[in-house]
């Protein structure tokens, strides 16, 4: 039993010695075939990377573009905030669609209104290309209102807005003062 497992590995490196030796007698170098179907793997390789990678900027690109919309839009509802919150429902002079022109409780005037599609407030423009009107009205059941100025309850804001292709939509709704 010995004799035969001791000629099994003497065959076996035999064999591998016999397997190298022409592998290292006619391994000289890549054939032109070989070459060219490497060069051209490397190819699908190199267009799939760059599609991917391409499509990752793009990812990049909205996801900055989204976010400066919002900072643009916090921005302002950070403002307008801190105005609608000194809003009383005697001091309000004009409440349109486009226009919300009041005095604050601190006899500060306020006016942001719209020119083409950018929104002021006074003479300052706080936000570009709006789609529509931002504001609307409603009173103390939260139904839509247009008038009596006196009967506004509560003040909505929608900004409706594009930036680079984009578009963005926010709302919020601000509790006016007796």
């Amino acid at each position: 039993m010995v004799l035969k497992t001791e000629k099994f590995f003497f065959n076996y490196r035999m064999y591998l010695r016999k397997g190298m030796q022409t592998l290292s007698q006619d391994q000289s170098g890549f054939t032109l075939l070989e070459l060219i179907v490497s060069i051209i793997l490397l190819g699908i390789l190199l267009s799939f990377s760059v599609g991917i990678i391409a499509l990752n900027g793009e990812a990049v690109k909205r996801i900055y573009i989204q976010s400066s919309g919002s900072a643009e839009v916090r921005n302002t509802f950070r403002q307008m905030r801190a105005d609608l919150q000194r809003l009383s429902a005697d001091s309000i002079l004009h409440a349109l669609p486009n226009r919300l022109t009041y005095y604050d409780i601190n006899g500060i005037y306020i006016n942001y209104h719209m020119i083409g599609n950018n929104l002021l407030r006074n003479d300052r423009i706080i936000l570009y290309n709006l789609n529509q009107a931002p504001f609307s009205y409603r009173d103390k059941n939260f139904q839509q209102i247009s008038s009596p100025v006196n009967a506004i309850k509560y003040v909505e804001v929608q900004l409706f807005f594009s930036k680079n292709e984009q578009t963005f939509r926010f709302t919020d709704i601000f509790y006016v003062r007796n």
